[in-house]
C-alpha cells in the first residue's frame, strides 16, 4: 500500500492538488488553493476526518473541540462554520489540536452555470479582529460533487488517506488581471452617474418647494442616491471579496442592503405611476389608494427592517444553524422574493393602464409609462440574473458575467427612475459626469447616423409624408410639421381639457409646462416631440398633409372632433395624416411677417385645407382677421368644411333642404362678421402684409385667375416704391379685399360640400345629437 501512496503522491505533487489516497474515492484529484491565513507553501499527507459546526463549542472563539475523534496529524475536511467566528479562528483552533491541514468543504450539488464549481471565492475571508498573518497550517478549500461525496463518506465511517498541495487560484487570478478592474470601473461609474443626476435633481426639488418635503419625487431621489453611494462603496473598493478590504460583515451589510431599499424606491415609484393614471382620470387601481399604497410602502420598509435585522444577527447570534439560516435568509428577500413580488405587481399595473389608454392615450402620463415599460424590463433583468446569482459564485466566469448584467441591470432600473422625476420651474443642472456622458451619447449618434443608411432599423427619422413639396426656407423649416390626431386627443387626456379650453388656452397650458421650461431658447410643440410616437407606436409628429384653419377662441376638443370627422368622411389614414394646427406648429412667440408668408406657401404646399367653423351658421374663423386673410390665399387648394359629427348632420339637412338659402347665409358672414377676434399685433402685421402686397387688387380682379403662391407673395415692386407710385389703402379697402377673397373660397368649399351630400336624409344622426 505504501508503494501506491508513493506513486499517488507524485502525481498530485505534480497536479498541485487534494489527491485521494485510498478507499472507494481513490484517485480522486480536487482542486485545492489555499486561503490568504494558509502557509505559503505546504506538503501534507495524511489520514483524513471531517467535521461541521455540531463537532464545536462556540462559547469562545476560536472555537473548542467537543468531537469525538482525534484531529491530531490529520486532514481536516470542515464544513458550515459559524459566522460569527471566522475561518482564520477556526484554522488557529485546528493548529492548537495539531491538526496538519484544513480543508474547508462548500457542498454543492453542481448547479453551477455552464462549468464545474471553481473552489478560491473564500481567499480573502477574514472578521474584524483577525491578524491575517499567515498560519503554520495548511488551509486551502474544496468543491464539487466529488468533494460533497469525499465529505459524506468521511462522516459516515470511512477511512481515507489523501495528499494536499496549494492548487492556483482562479478566482484571485481572475481578481488581478485588468479584466476585474474594467468590471470595478464601468460598474462605479454607472452608479457615480446615477447618484450625481439624483443629488442635483433632488436640490432642484428641494429649492423648488423651498424645503425638504416627504414627497414621492424626493423620497425616491434620496433613496436612489443612497442605494448608489452603497454600490459605490462596494464596487469601487472591495467587490465580492476581490481585495481583501471589507470583512465578511462588512462585504454581507454591502452586499444586499441596496437591494432592500431599491425594492423601496420601486414600490414608491408603482404608486406614483398608479396615482398619475388615477388623477389623469383614465384608471384607478388598488395601489394608488391610500391604504394600498401606504400597505405596499410599509412592507417594502419592513423588508428593508428585516435586511438590516439580519445583518446584525448574522455574526451576533448564538453558534447555530440559525446564523446561517440567517444569511441565507437576507439573500433570498432580497433577490429572490421581493423583486418578482414587485415585478408581478408593476406588470398588472402597467397593463391595466394600457388597456385602458388604447382608446385615448395620454401624452404626460407617456414620460411615466414609457419609463414603466422599461423599468419592468430592467426589472425582469436583475429578477432573472439575480435568481442565478448564488450559482454564479462558483465560478470565476459566471460570477463576472451574470454579476456584471444584473448590477447594470439593477442601476439601470436606478435610472429610469430618476429621469421621470424632474421639477417645473427650477432648471436642474448637469454635473461634470453627465455632460462627460451626454458627449458620449452625442457621438455615439453622431456615429451611427453617419455610419447606418437613412431608413435602417436603428436609425430611422419621421417621415416625410409630402411627396414633391420643396422644402421651405431654412429658418421656417419647423412649421412644416404637423401632429396626429391621436396624439392630439392624448394632450385631452393628459390637460383635462374639457369645451371651456380654446385653441389659445391649450397653446397656453402646453407652453408652460415643465417640458418646455427645461428646453434652451423657444421651441413649438411639433419640434419637442418630433421623435415621439404615440402610445399606440404611431409617429407623433410628421410633415404636415392637412392645413388647419380654426378660430383661436374655438373648443379645443371641438376642434380635435371636426378634424376626427374630416379624416373619417375624407377617409384618411391615421398612420400617415398630420394636421398643422397653430397650436401645436407654431412657436411661442409673436407672428412676424416673414413666418406668416412662409405659413400661406405652407398651405399651397399641403394642397389639403380644412376650415373648421365651430358652428355653421355663426362661423368663427371669418371673426379673426388672420383666417380670413389665409382663407383667402387658399385658391387652387383644396378646401373642405370640417365640423363636428352633430354639427355636420344639422349643416347637411339644412343644405339639402335649402341648398341657396343656406349657401348664401354662409357666404354672407364673410361679409357681415366683424373681424375682431386677433390681437392688434396680428393685425396690423395682416393689413400691413396686405398693402405690400401687389397682388391686393380691386376685389372685382379676385374673380381672375390669380398668379401662383409664389409669385403672390413677392411684391411686383419694392414696398417703398409701391407707397411712392400709388397712395396707400385705406384699412377698410384692405378689409373688403380680404373678405372678397374669403368668399370666393369659401363658396367653392360649400359647393364641394353640396356634391359631397348623401342622397338620404340625415335626421337620424341629428336625433342622436339631440
Amino acid at each position: 500500500m505504501s508503494s501506491k501512496w508513493y506513486a499517488l503522491a507524485l502525481v498530485a505533487r505534480a497536479s498541485a492538488r487534494l489527491l485521494v489516497l485510498d478507499g472507494a474515492l481513490e484517485g480522486t484529484a480536487l482542486v485545492s488553493p489555499p486561503l490568504h491565513v494558509s502557509a505559503p507553501t505546504f506538503d501534507v499527507v495524511g489520514a483524513m476526518v471531517a467535521s461541521n459546526m455540531t463537532d464545536w463549542s462556540y462559547a469562545t472563539c476560536p472555537p473548542s473541540y467537543v468531537g469525538t475523534e482525534s484531529l491530531e496529524r490529520k486532514i481536516v475536511l470542515i464544513s458550515t462554520l459559524w459566522a460569527g467566528c471566522s475561518v482564520e479562528k477556526h484554522a488557529i483552533a485546528m493548529h492548537r489540536l495539531a491538526a496538519s491541514a484544513m480543508v474547508l468543504v462548500t457542498l454543492t450539488d453542481d448547479l453551477s452555470l455552464s462549468q464545474p464549481p471553481v473552489p478560491g471565492i473564500a481567499y480573502h475571508s477574514f472578521m474584524p479582529g483577525d491578524s491575517r498573518e499567515p498560519l503554520p497550517i495548511a488551509v486551502a478549500q474544496v468543491t464539487s460533487m466529488a468533494a460533497r461525496r469525499l465529505y459524506v463518506s468521511l462522516r459516515t465511517g470511512a477511512h481515507t488517506h489523501a495528499r494536499l498541495t496549494p492548487s492556483p487560484n482562479a478566482f484571485r487570478a481572475m481578481w488581478l488581471s485588468p479584466w476585474w478592474t474594467l468590471f470595478q470601473v464601468v460598474l462605479t461609474m454607472q452608479s457615480v452617474v446615477i447618484l450625481e443626476l439624483a443629488v442635483l435633481r433632488l436640490f432642484a426639488y428641494i429649492v423648488e418647494e423651498g424645503r425638504p418635503r416627504l414627497t414621492i419625487p424626493q423620497v425616491l431621489l434620496f433613496l436612489e442616491g443612497a442605494t448608489n453611494c452603497i454600490r459605490i462603496a462596494y464596487l469601487a473598493v472591495d467587490p465580492y471579496f476581490s481585495r481583501g478590504i471589507y470583512s465578511d460583515r462588512t462585504a454581507l451589510w454591502l452586499l444586499s442592503n441596496h437591494l432592500a431599499i431599491g425594492s423601496l424606491s420601486r414600490a414608491l415609484f408603482l404608486v406614483y405611476y398608479t396615482q398619475a393614471a388615477a388623477s389623469s382620470g383614465i384608471v384607478t387601481l388598488r395601489v394608488s389608494r391610500p391604504f394600498w399604497a401606504a400597505t405596499l410602502i410599509s412592507f417594502c420598509c419592513a423588508v428593508l427592517a428585516l435586511d438590516i435585522i439580519s445583518s446584525a444577527l448574522v455574526f451576533h447570534a448564538s453558534a447555530s444553524i440559525a446564523s446561517n439560516v440567517l444569511a441565507m435568509f437576507k439573500l433570498v428577500l432580497a433577490m429572490v422574493i421581493v423583486p418578482p413580488f414587485e415585478l408581478v405587481l408593476c406588470i398588472l399595473a402597467y397593463r391595466h393602464v394600457l388597456a385602458r389608454l388604447r382608446a385615448l392615450p395620454l401624452t404626460l402620463l407617456s414620460k411615466v409609462k414609457a419609463a414603466m415599460g422599461r423599468t419592468i424590463f430592467t426589472s425582469f433583468c436583475s429578477v432573472a440574473f439575480g435568481s442565478l446569482l448564488l450559482f454564479s459564485l462558483h465560478s470565476p466566469v459566471t460570477l463576472y458575467v451574470v454579476v456584471f448584467a444584473f448590477r447594470s441591470s439593477v442601476n439601470a432600473t436606478s435610472l429610469m427612475h430618476v429621469l421621470v422625476f424632474r421639477p417645473l420651474s427650477v432648471r436642474v443642472r448637469i454635473g461634470p459626469f453627465g455632460c462627460v456622458v451626454t458627449l458620449i451619447a452625442l457621438g455615439v449618434r453622431s456615429f451611427l447616423s453617419a455610419l447606418l443608411p437613412v431608413g435602417s432599423s436603428i436609425y430611422r427619422p419621421a417621415p416625410l409624408l409630402t411627396a414633391g413639396a420643396g422644402a421651405l426656407d431654412e429658418p421656417f423649416s419647423w412649421l412644416s410639421l404637423g401632429i396626429s390626431l391621436r396624439f392630439a386627443r392624448e394632450h385631452i387626456a393628459a390637460l383635462e381639457i374639457d369645451a371651456s379650453h380654446s385653441a389659445d388656452k391649450v397653446r397656453s397650458m402646453l407652453h408652460s409646462s415643465g417640458e418646455f421650461g427645461a428646453k434652451v431658447g423657444v421651441r413649438s410643440h411639433v419640434e419637442l416631440y418630433r421623435d415621439t410616437r404615440t402610445l399606440d407606436g404611431r409617429y407623433a409628429v410628421g410633415e404636415a398633409n392637412v392645413f388647419v384653419i380654426s378660430a383661436p377662441d374655438l373648443p379645443f376638443v371641438a376642434l380635435i372632433d371636426a378634424l376626427s370627422a374630416y379624416s373619417a368622411e375624407l377617409g384618411l389614414h391615421a398612420d400617415s395624416t398630420f394636421f398643422w394646427i397653430g397650436a401645436f406648429s407654431r412657436r411661442p412667440i409673436p407672428l412676424r411677417a416673414r413666418e406668416l408668408a412662409a405659413t400661406t406657401r405652407i398651405i399651397h404646399r399641403v394642397a389639403h385645407v380644412a376650415l373648421v367653423l365651430g358652428c355653421w351658421h355663426e362661423p368663427a374663423p371669418l371673426r379673426s382677421l388672420r383666417c380670413t386673410y389665409l382663407l383667402g390665399c387658399c385658391r387652387g387648394v383644396q378646401v373642405r368644411l370640417a365640423l363636428t359629427a352633430c354639427e355636420h348632420a344639422r349643416f347637411a339637412s339644412t343644405l339639402r333642404e335649402q341648398p341657396a338659402a343656406t349657401r348664401e347665409a354662409l357666404l354672407l358672414a364673410t361679409t357681415t362678421s366683424a373681424l375682431e377676434s386677433d390681437d392688434e399685433g396680428t393685425r396690423a402685421l395682416v393689413l400691413d402684409m396686405l398693402t405690400n402686397d401687389s397682388a391686393a387688387l380691386p376685389p372685382h380682379r379676385l374673380l381672375l385667375p390669380e398668379p401662383m403662391a409664389s409669385e403672390a407673395l413677392e411684391p411686383a415692386v419694392a414696398p417703398h416704391a409701391a407707397s411712392r407710385l400709388a397712395p396707400r389703402p385705406e384699412p377698410s379697402e384692405l378689409l373688403a379685399v380680404v373678405r372678397a377673397r374669403a368668399r370666393v373660397v369659401l363658396a367653392d368649399a360649400i359647393d364641394a360640400a353640396l356634391r359631397g351630400l348623401p342622397p338620404c336624409g340625415g335626421g337620424g344622426a341629428i336625433a342622436q345629437c339631440v
